[in-house]
């Protein structure tokens, strides 16, 4: 088992538009591309980057579906810029259960 994540570091101001943003689009497209996988939304509270808030969303999957959820969270990261909004940073990891 595996643990996709991708992480993002959201200006303060941003939270409610880029929230809105992985709740309406970005979470059901890429559960729609990955053929089912659900993402789940976290606030990492442990650390923060400046006026910066860090979030990170996470699917479990296997080894197979690793792919597929890099190609369809880059995708829907690449729709979101087109459309003149700015991401902040980002960044996807991946962590192998023990």
């Amino acid at each position: 088992m595996y643990l996709f994540n991708a992480s993002f570091y959201i200006e303060e101001n941003d939270i409610l538009a880029w929230n809105s943003w992985v709740r309406g689009e970005f979470l059901p497209r890429v559960e729609e591309a990955s053929g089912g996988l659900k993402g789940e939304q976290y606030e990492v509270i442990s650390s923060r980057a400046g006026s910066m808030r860090i979030f990170s969303i996470q699917w479990r999957c296997v080894e197979e579906e690793l792919d597929i959820l890099d190609k369809a969270v880059a995708e829907q990261l690449g729709n979101y810029q087109a459309q003149g909004a700015d991401p902040s940073t980002w960044f996807c990891s991946i962590m192998k259960m023990l």
